[in-house]
């Protein structure tokens, strides 16, 4: 079963229809997950929800996925084939889903909340940067 989703977003200036083959419904119960947390979002988070959401459209892509972002707590999924991901200054981010099992590359840097139960055997690199934690403090 292939479900074929058109999608409107600007990337840059010029606009663009992206059009995604999911193999199941999974694929698409994440993208509704994704849209529903993008709207339904405190106003405080709103513009950063709406950047990562675009972030995650585009990773489905590129695999890789770069989120900066001082004022959300939560995303809701990750793309299956994301490669690289790298959380910088994610101050309150405190839930992400499972790493995906074909990740490479993972960089975490001023993320003091993350919590991280599962590397994936996959991962090649991992960086962190310790700066944000205090002496005693131990990583998730």
């Amino acid at each position: 079963m292939t479900y074929r989703l058109k999608k409107r977003m600007k990337i840059g200036f010029q606009p663009a229809i992206l059009q995604y083959a999911y193999t199941s419904n999974e694929a698409t119960s994440n993208l509704e997950l994704l849209n529903k947390w993008r709207i339904e979002s405190p106003d405080i988070e709103k513009e950063e929800r709406n950047s990562i959401y675009d972030k995650i459209i585009e990773a489905n892509h590129t695999g890789s996925l770069s989120i900066t972002a001082h004022h959300v707590t939560s995303i809701p999924v990750f793309p299956d084939n994301l490669s690289e991901l790298n959380l910088s200054s994610c101050y309150t981010l405190e839930s992400i889903p499972n790493l995906p099992d074909g990740l490479k590359s993972l960089t975490i840097s001023g993320n003091q909340t993350i919590k991280i139960s599962y590397f994936p055997d996959s991962l090649e690199s991992l960086s962190i940067d310790m700066q944000a934690y205090e002496e005693n403090y131990t990583f998730p």
